[in-house]
């Protein structure tokens, strides 16, 4: 029985055997990102357009930003940003994105943050109130828990 290395395919090599060994040259010739992570091509079309967006938009808020998100269409024709939850993860990366290019200290930067923020934010108090609707705390004066 062969067992492969289904991470290696994923990463675009092509299936290995047990024995073969990939070299680190080959490894750095792949289109892998920093840590192993593939790059994302979707991620990366939505990253260049926001930091089109930002540099066209003046001035720039938190509420541009987060009104931005809710109207991106990807290349799918798709709104992919719609949910707050969304919205929390691209924002994420893409502050990580820009402090991995050095632009933490710029504007753009710290407004992006603030947005990241109140997504966040709003994120939790959604869930908070979704969690307290489906599930209510007991009420001990309820007549099902009345015991007679």
């Amino acid at each position: 029985m062969n067992i492969l290395n289904s991470s290696a395919i994923a990463r675009g090599f092509s299936k290995s055997q047990p024995d073969e060994v990939i070299s680190l040259d080959h490894r750095l010739a792949s289109p892998q990102a920093k840590d192993g992570v593939m790059p994302d091509p979707a991620f990366n079309l939505f990253y260049e357009r926001l930091m089109a967006w930002t540099t066209a938009s003046e001035p720039l808020t938190a509420g541009k930003i987060r009104r931005y998100l809710k109207d991106y269409i990807g290349a799918d024709g798709l709104k992919d940003y719609g949910t707050l939850s969304k919205q929390q993860n691209i924002l994420t990366q893409v502050l990580a994105r820009m402090k991995e290019g050095g632009l933490e200290q710029g504007v753009t930067y710290k407004t992006i943050s603030a947005a990241s923020v109140s997504v966040s934010a709003s994120n939790m108090f959604v869930q908070e109130f979704m969690s307290d609707v489906f599930k209510p705390v007991d009420d001990e004066d309820a007549p099902e828990n009345m015991s007679w």
